[in-house]
């Protein structure tokens, strides 16, 4: 090319020369051609280069997004990692060796670019030597430069740009191969921890076979041992059912026996109570009834009923124990009608002509009241005997006329009072043919007993009564219902006049325990202890068979003379309560019953008010 500037030169000095110098012009023309064309052939092989080398780096970019895409599974999923071991395994040689590939084709191309700068400048410096030549071929020549120059400089910064991306991409690479590692070190410790978990596992397992091995060897001792056992219980069950039908009839034959023993027992019993009735009778003993009241809830009682006759009291106080034995004891849970059907034979004995008293005594708030009259659903002796009677008369009534008269009296403070005509301060007689007389008395004679309710009703609206601590509907009086009955035989015209008295005696009581302040409730409580108090006498005198009986020191007694000491019956009722707070009182109208017990009336007779006509029957 120089040798081309240098002969290029040579006409510019002279004209002369222009016309041998044609040839040499045209030579140095071809030889630039021929430069051009192998530059161009060199440009050509360098572009071929190029898009081996862009092949080659899609490839690495793919290969690396693989590898980035991998890893980032791995990261989100590390129960994988032992899965895609060999995937990684695999990214991580491609990465290595891509990356080790990379920088070498970078050298290669680098050298070959520089050629190619070289021959490029070579070509400039012809080509500015050839500027000065004529002609389309030096235009073309520097067209074709030109392009070359545009050419080599994209291919340059393509190659700038792969170098840089290469480089990121084995940074890129770089960073995960160390998240890999490390992803791969979790690996390995997980899959240690698991390898260790199963050991224990399988040595646990081991020991669980061992154990239960043992545990099937016991069960198997076990159901040998129970498979005896069961055998023996069998057998044992067996002698049992025989025991038990022995014992059941060996239990059978003592029942027999027992029912047959208490069967004689109870006909015994029922033989010596009714001998003893009628030495009773003979005797004409006072009859004794105890009763019971039912105690509230809660409170402690110190009072036991045994077989229906004694009463046994305990005083936690003193400790002592007290027996009584009476004709009759009621328990706290007998009924009106238990207590009704014992007085019944009794009382109606009246309608035979003879003297019948009954009477309730016994502390205040004991149930004398409720005995003796009951509350309207669920009446007492009185009206139970009013209605008894009325039913004989009627049964009867085709042989026997009967009038029934009533009257109700009052002693209040030792004062008589009429309760069915309001008067007072009666005058009360005794004489030994009529017995206890009060002149003036109003006789309500009834026939029905509607007409007996109403005129009781009557005479206890005006009964005396208060409340006090001990009852709040307290009797301050002693209350004495008569009934007078005269029956005549229609055939014979013989005439009875028999009398019952139904007594509710006022409570004896304790002034502290009352609570009566009061002058008119203190002088209350005094006159009626000191009536109760005069019975007693009576009884006492009766009882030891004493001359002089005090019939006359109190109202009371000189109105019961004729029922406790002549031709009459009597039956007194004995209430008590049963709770421990009463116990004092208690024993004392215990000891007062047993004292009346012992009295003897003499076998009553019949009061003939009229014989019979003579040759009747």
């Amino acid at each position: 090319a120089q040798e081309g500037a240098g002969s290029a030169e040579t006409p510019k000095e002279g004209t002369s020369a222009a016309a041998p110098a044609g040839e040499p012009a045209k030579e140095t023309s071809e030889e630039a051609a021929s430069e051009l064309a192998e530059a161009t052939r060199e440009l050509e092989r360098v572009r071929a280069k190029y898009k081996r080398l862009e092949v080659e780096f899609k490839k690495i970019r793919r290969e690396n997004k693989e590898l980035k895409a991998a890893a980032e599974q791995q990261l989100q999923h590390p129960s994988r990692s032992a899965s895609m071991d060999g995937v990684a395994k695999a990214g991580e040689d491609g990465e290595v060796a891509s990356a080790a590939e990379a920088p070498k084709m970078t050298e290669e191309q680098q050298r070959e670019l520089e050629e190619l700068k070289a021959q490029v400048e070579l070509l400039k410096a012809g080509g500015a030597e050839k500027e000065k030549l004529p002609g389309p071929d030096a235009k073309e020549l520097q067209h074709r430069v030109s392009e070359l120059e545009t050419q080599l400089e994209q291919v340059t910064k393509q190659l700038e740009d792969e170098k840089a991306s290469a480089q990121e991409m084995s940074t890129s690479s770089s960073e995960l191969k160390a998240k890999v590692r490390k992803l791969d070190a979790k690996r390995k410790e997980e899959i240690a921890n698991l390898q260790e978990q199963v050991k224990s596992l399988t040595e646990n397992s081991q020991k669980g076979v061992d154990d239960l091995a043992k545990i099937t060897a016991e069960r198997d001792s076990l159901l040998s041992a129970r498979s005896t056992e069961a055998a023996e219980l069998e057998a044992l069950r067996i002698e049992v059912k025989k025991m038990e039908k022995r014992h059941e009839k060996t239990l059978a034959e003592k029942d027999a026996q027992l029912d047959d023993v208490l069967k004689k027992y109870k006909a015994e019993e029922r033989k010596r109570r009714q001998l003893f009735n009628e030495l009773q009778e003979l005797r004409g003993n006072l009859r004794v009834y105890c009763r019971c009241k039912p105690p509230d809830e809660g409170l402690q009682v110190a009072v036991q009923v045994e077989d229906g006759l004694v009463v046994n009291v305990r005083d936690e106080e003193s400790g002592k124990a007290h027996t009584f034995e009476f004709d009759a004891s009621f328990g706290p849970l007998s009924t009106q009608e238990e207590i009704f059907a014992d007085v019944k034979p009794l009382a109606t004995s009246v309608l035979d002509g003879y003297n019948v008293c009954i009477f309730a005594y016994g502390q205040t708030g004991s149930g004398k009241t409720y005995t003796m009259e009951g509350p309207p659903g669920n009446p007492g002796v009185n009206y139970r005997t009013m209605g008894e009677l009325f039913q004989i008369a009627r049964d009867r009534d085709s042989d026997y006329a009967t009038v029934v008269r009533i009257s109700v009296v009052e002693v209040y403070n030792e004062v008589v009072h009429d309760l069915l005509n309001g008067r007072s301060k009666m005058d009360i007689r005794y004489t030994e043919k009529q017995g206890v007389v009060i002149p003036d008395l109003t006789l309500v004679e009834c026939r029905s007993l509607e007409d007996v309710v109403a005129t009781m009703q009557k005479g206890y609206e005006c009964r005396k009564t208060a409340s006090t601590n001990m009852n709040e509907h307290s009797s301050r009086s002693h209350c004495l219902l008569s009934i007078y009955c005269e029956t005549t035989n229609k055939a014979s015209g013989q005439a009875t006049t028999g009398k019952l008295h139904l007594v509710d005696l006022a409570g004896s009581e304790r002034l502290a325990k009352t609570g009566a302040t009061a002058k008119d409730r203190v002088e209350e409580a005094k006159n009626i202890n000191s009536s109760l108090t005069h019975l007693g006498l009576v009884i006492n005198a009766l009882a030891n068979k004493r001359d002089h009986v005090p019939y006359r020191n109190s109202a009371l007694t000189r109105l019961l003379q004729d029922s406790l000491g002549g031709n009459c019956k009597c039956l007194m009722f004995a209430n008590i309560s049963m709770i421990v707070d009463n116990v004092g009182e208690t024993v004392s109208t215990l000891k007062f019953a047993s004292g009346a017990r012992q009295v003897e009336l003499g076998k009553a007779e019949k009061v003939i008010s009229k014989k019979a006509a003579a040759g009747s029957s």
